[in-house]
């Protein structure tokens, strides 16, 4: 007698609920974008960071649906990587901006080298939840408006205490041998090249093994209970 191998409900939502906990194994692609997009701070040119923050996001994006079958769904969650009011919002309004934006470089240059410390793992967590998001919601057949999600998301992260989480990246990035060289060689051909799967080129090689690294680090009970949190946050804003 062979013995049955249909998974009842309990079992798959069990098994969904599992998922959803576990950082790996989706993480690799959303780790590598968010080193390279991060990476984009130490580059001296106008406009560069905030261009190659905007791919990297679209890249992570893009993966996730590709790697559940949704890649049609890209323009449904075109809110988690285009910056509202950003460059993306019209011709109009970003040209109103160059001026403003050129003066205040160097400035915004020092500060975002100055604080990198914190701004860099924190941009390799965005990261890694955009994936995560976008994973959860492009099933759900009540999936809210790009806006609603990019309004939500935004104040979930904003609401969530990530010095853990920042902490266990920081120590594993300072265990990597020159990671930034590669990640800033890397940010600058995808801000040179118009689609997004720039970041798959061979030059993203030597951070592969940087990007494990910190996988590995970030596989941990209170790192997944801190992503569960956010789940959490995300879904109860949503659904207010």
């Amino acid at each position: 007698m062979v013995q049955s191998e249909v998974i009842d409900a309990s079992e798959l939502a069990r098994l969904q609920r599992q998922r959803e906990n576990t950082i790996a194994p989706e993480l690799h692609s959303s780790v590598i974008a968010g080193m390279v997009s991060a990476a984009a701070r130490f580059i001296p040119l106008p406009f560069v960071d905030d261009l190659v923050r905007s791919k990297c996001r679209k890249y992570v994006v893009k993966s996730t649906l590709d790697s559940v079958g949704r890649g049609e769904l890209l323009v449904e969650f075109d809110s988690l990587y285009s910056e509202p009011g950003g460059m993306f919002s019209g011709a109009a309004a970003m040209a109103a901006k160059v001026p403003l934006k050129i003066l205040l470089f160097p400035i915004r240059k020092v500060v975002a080298v100055m604080t990198s410390v914190r701004g860099v793992p924190l941009e390799v967590i965005r990261c890694i939840l955009i994936g995560r998001t976008v994973r959860r919601m492009a099933d759900r057949a009540d999936r809210p408006s790009k806006e609603a999600l990019r309004k939500a998301f935004d104040s979930a992260f904003a609401r969530m205490d990530f010095r853990v989480v920042r902490a266990v990246i920081s120590d594993a990035l300072e265990g990597i041998d020159r990671w930034s060289d590669a990640a800033i060689r890397l940010a600058k051909k995808v801000a040179a090249n118009e689609s997004v799967q720039s970041i798959e080129s061979s030059e993203r090689k030597p951070l592969d093994d940087g990007a494990e690294r910190i996988e590995k680090s970030l596989n941990q009970p209170r790192i997944t209970q801190l992503f569960s949190e956010f789940d959490s946050k995300l879904d109860g804003i949503l659904n207010k």
